[in-house]
């Protein structure tokens, strides 16, 4: 059954508030030094970026896990980003990006984070926004979705090379606000709805359950890789991890307080995973940071902002 974002709406407790609009636990001349800087470092490994709109702009949020600080810049995109996009990192510090809150748009481009700007306008995709997106030999593999008025079964693949979009076999469930992840020469995608772990096939374009891989349908959860091991991090529910380059077998290995999301970005760096996102409720956004440290298996928010728009 399909369900509209509006009916996910996380209720969240109201924030201390500085003068403006802007509230957070960070150190607020930090964050004007990032954002305000003529020339900052704006694509680092140590990175994690977000996207959205404000007064229909696109507004880049990137926060520093090393300094534990969150800056932000505006950059001319020939339709707006926001928390309804879905991004993939690509090589040479370029990020893709698919959707926004216009479903029938069906907009991607590539964003050059060194220059700051829109490198390439893509041919539109599929009519659909809150996709999971991934990088994999020179292609963007997408899936799932929303289309406006319900979930899909969505299963694109963007050529980088052909410039070209191509129709990949759908899903076996419909989801929206996937993940995926490439692991072992595989695509390994869930979303909401999903109780499995799906493994897609490249050179077969076919799908298999991982049936260790047992997630709440209720729950949005996050796809990520690590020391050759991949990860599940579902909201206020289970991480899982998978044996080395092994898919196939999993173990429940903690408990995650994440929130539920409309738009995520991960990475993995000195032994910890780093996981930013964007929630809202009514008008407000939310942009939380989660840290877990996998020797500890220790997951906590290690920051929280929340910006009216």
């Amino acid at each position: 059954m399909g369900c509209c974002h509006s009916q996910l709406e996380p209720i969240r407790p109201s924030l201390p508030s500085f003068p403006g609009s802007l509230t957070s636990t960070f150190s607020r001349q930090r964050f004007s030094s990032i954002s305000q800087s003529n020339s900052p470092q704006l694509f680092s490994n140590n990175f994690l970026y977000l996207f959205d709109c404000k007064d229909n702009k696109t507004r880049l949020t990137l926060y520093d896990t090393v300094l534990r600080d969150m800056g932000q810049r505006f950059i001319q995109t020939p339709e707006p980003l926001d928390k309804y996009t879905s991004t993939a990192q690509l090589p040479n510090s370029e990020i893709f990006c698919f959707g926004n809150h216009d479903p029938s748009s069906g907009f991607a481009c590539i964003i050059d984070m060194k220059q700051l700007k829109v490198k390439k306008t893509l041919p539109p995709g599929a009519p659909c926004n809150s996709v999971a997106a991934v990088y994999y030999k020179n292609s963007v593999y997408i899936f799932g979705g929303f289309d406006g008025s319900k979930s899909t079964t969505l299963a694109n693949r963007f050529d980088l090379s052909l410039n070209k979009w191509n129709k990949l076999a759908p899903l076996p469930m419909e989801s929206f606000n996937c993940s995926c992840i490439e692991f072992n020469e595989c695509i390994l995608v869930s979303g909401y709805y999903h109780t499995k772990v799906y493994k897609y096939d490249l050179t077969q374009n076919n799908y298999s359950e991982l049936s260790e891989a047992v997630v709440d349908g209720d729950n949005h959860k996050i796809l990520a890789v690590a020391n050759s091991r991949a990860y599940i991090v579902e909201n206020y529910g289970f991480i899982l991890e998978s044996d080395e380059m092994n898919e196939m077998v999993w173990r429940k290995i903690g408990k995650s307080t994440l929130t539920s999301f409309a738009q995520h970005y991960w990475i993995w760096n000195d032994g910890s995973l780093f996981i930013g996102l964007i929630h809202w409720y009514a008008s407000d956004y939310f942009y939380d940071f989660y840290q877990f440290e996998l020797r500890e298996k220790k997951f906590e928010r290690i920051g929280e902002y929340e910006i009216k728009v």
